[in-house]
């Protein structure tokens, strides 16, 4: 868990991203209604990273791939990471 969310119980962290890739308000909003200390464009780097169970690494096979919550961001395991490699889905 991100320090910047530690006030937040679990369900609120769970509704607060939900309120975000939903859009259901601005992410200002969002900031200011849960008190959260940081600027509009790091909310989401504040996420844990989501766990892909329909995906497995090229390199590893059992390891699901994970990405940040951005749609923009490519699946990878950390492995492939760390050997320079992004093991993206295609």
């Amino acid at each position: 868990m991100n320090p910047k969310l530690s006030h937040l119980s679990a369900e609120q962290q769970n509704t607060l991203r939900d309120d975000y890739l939903l859009g259901k308000e601005s992410v200002a909003a969002l900031i200011s209604k849960y008190k959260i200390d940081t600027k509009p464009s790091e909310l989401v780097s504040l996420f844990p990273p989501v766990v892909h169970e329909d995906s497995a690494c090229v390199y590893c096979s059992n390891e699901k791939l994970i990405s940040n919550h951005s749609t923009r961001e490519p699946r990878y395991h950390e492995c492939a990471q760390y050997r320079g490699y992004m093991a993206l889905i295609t």
